[in-house]
């Protein structure tokens, strides 16, 4: 398999990638000799090297001619992973700074598992109020800690499964058929409401492919949303607690409990009433 090109999504370019891979295929070289072996220009390997050594990539034996030897691979992955999470919180920090758009209230198709996630934790993260979300056991295991992170910091979550459930703090129910639509359905779903402003919605493939995704800041279909998977959570509790004999008290709890998460209680609805 040819692995020249290795480093190139790492931020690298071709010439620095091919250089670094053949030094780490050969050992420590001389400028000259590495050059040689490659059949290139020496002044163009030896400006090869130098970037590399800035990268952290490469580093030179002291003592003349310099002996060149890459960093080992581990060390230089780390390395990067460091530098990138830096770079990633320092871009967070000044795009933070930036007033958001509200939501459009058109709806934009989303094309990859990535930008789902990432839709759907940004959202997450930006509740103020309320969240709900349907979804099958994978976008589960996907957004668990966002889910837990938006309990943790107090807002509302009301999360439908399909499987075990672990969100402390959150109102949760499992669906009582899950074994048969999890056989049934030929996919993975995923549905989040939150604030009554934003709605994501996703149909995963069995292997973890976008089939149709879209994500929308529009008032009445994140209401009609938002009202459905109320719905949604209230008939499940009720069908889970009819599978146990309840009592009256228990049938009368259901209501209540899912009163903060009410279309009407939202944000977004408060807003669509005040014509935001």
């Amino acid at each position: 398999m040819d692995d020249h090109d290795a480093l190139d999504p790492l931020g690298f370019t071709s010439n620095e990638s091919s250089v670094y891979m053949r030094l780490l295929r050969t050992g420590p070289q001389t400028g000259y000799g590495l050059a040689k072996a490659m059949g290139r220009a020496p002044a163009q390997v030896y400006s090869t090297l130098e970037a590399l050594s800035r990268k952290g990539a490469v580093v030179a034996q002291s003592g003349e001619p310099r002996v060149w030897r890459s960093v080992e691979p581990p060390v230089l992955l780390a390395q990067l992973e460091v530098e990138f999470r830096e770079s990633a919180e320092r871009a967070r920090d000044r795009l933070d700074r930036i007033v958001p758009e509200a939501p459009q209230q058109g709806i934009y198709r989303l094309t990859s598992p990535e930008q789902v996630y990432a839709r759907v934790r940004q959202v997450l993260g930006h509740a103020t109020s309320a969240v709900l979300v349907d979804c099958f056991p994978e976008p589960y295991g996907e957004l668990e800690e966002a889910l837990g992170a938006a309990a943790g910091r107090g807002i509302a979550v009301a999360l439908k499964g399909y499987g075990p459930v672990d969100v402390p703090g959150a109102w949760v129910v499992v669906a009582p058929n899950a074994g048969e639509l999890l056989r049934d359905v030929e996919g993975q779903i995923l549905h989040c409401v939150a604030d009554g402003r934003q709605l994501v919605s996703a149909f995963f493939t069995d292997r973890g492919q976008v089939r149709s995704a879209f994500w929308t800041g529009n008032p009445l279909l994140v209401g009609l949303s938002h009202n459905g998977l109320v719905s949604e959570l209230g008939l499940t509790r009720l069908l889970e607690l009819l599978e146990s004999d309840p009592g009256e008290a228990d049938l009368r709890a259901v209501y209540p409990g899912l009163a903060p998460f009410l279309w009407r209680s939202s944000p977004g609805f408060q807003e669509l009433r005040r014509g935001g």
